[in-house]
């Protein structure tokens, strides 16, 4: 398991909204974030302004400690 995320349940990833002129994240570099967050078991939340980069369907996960209102 990847010390740098231990206790970490939840990670959210985004690109840049407000400031279209700053560098996006990489498609790779999102996929490798995903990757380890898998293997600690952390949920993941990809935000909607990764769609283009990410190209497949975002995953958005809500961390298991968290209780969706009823």
């Amino acid at each position: 398991e990847p010390r740098h995320l231990a206790g970490i349940s939840w990670v959210v990833i985004g690109g840049v909204t407000r400031c279209p002129s700053l560098p996006q994240p990489k498609h790779i570099w999102i996929k490798e974030i995903v990757s380890t967050a898998r293997k600690t078991g952390a949920s993941i939340w990809l935000k909607n302004s990764l769609k283009d980069i990410w190209q497949s369907e975002l995953i958005q996960e809500m961390p298991k400690e968290v209780g969706v209102a009823q």
